[in-house]
């Protein structure tokens, strides 16, 4: 899992593939596991292989979901995660 720079996204290539994870609303608290690894605070923009992939979501170290990925070469993956309460 390779994490750009803020404000940049590495390009989808033959052999990667674009993930992006957000909140709805935008909550910056929300960090973002990939395959057991950190890949940050909300939002998050990572290169991985293509394959799936699971992610996991904590807020204040409490897991509150997980879920699976399909990353395909050359494309762009979006997760976009809805909280009815930002409390």
């Amino acid at each position: 899992v390779q994490t750009p720079s803020p404000g940049t996204t590495p390009p989808a290539t033959e052999t990667s593939g674009i993930v992006e994870i957000r909140t709805q609303p935008p909550l910056p608290d929300v960090e973002i596991m990939i395959d057991g690894r950190s890949s940050g605070f909300c939002p998050i923009h990572v290169t991985l292989e293509p394959g799936e992939h699971t992610y996991t979501v904590k807020r204040s170290g409490a897991e509150i979901m997980s879920g699976k990925l399909e990353v395909k070469s050359g494309v762009i993956t979006t997760r976009i995660l809805r909280f009815a309460d930002s409390h």
